[in-house]
């Protein structure tokens, strides 16, 4: 989800395989389930333009920043 703010980033990380084989472990630091994550932008971004792209276990999220808009205001 991508807003003018934050990037929402939302997930399940499956069970791995060898959990369920009953294979014993003496200590394990794995994480799986279901996880999420809000980063705050430092800039105003253009939405409509942001493209997301996963590769090899990566996720690449780029968002170009909102070019500011001049309004000009007729003063008589």
């Amino acid at each position: 989800k991508l807003d003018t703010q934050y990037v929402e980033i939302k997930g399940m990380r499956r069970e791995p395989e060898y959990f369920s084989k009953g294979t014993h472990f003496y200590k394990l630091e794995s994480f799986y389930g279901f996880f999420k994550r809000r980063i705050l932008l430092p800039v105003a971004v253009d939405v409509d333009k942001g493209k997301v792209v996963m590769k090899n276990g990566v996720l690449e999220i780029r968002i170009p920043r909102r070019k500011d808009q001049v309004i000009e205001i007729p003063v008589d």
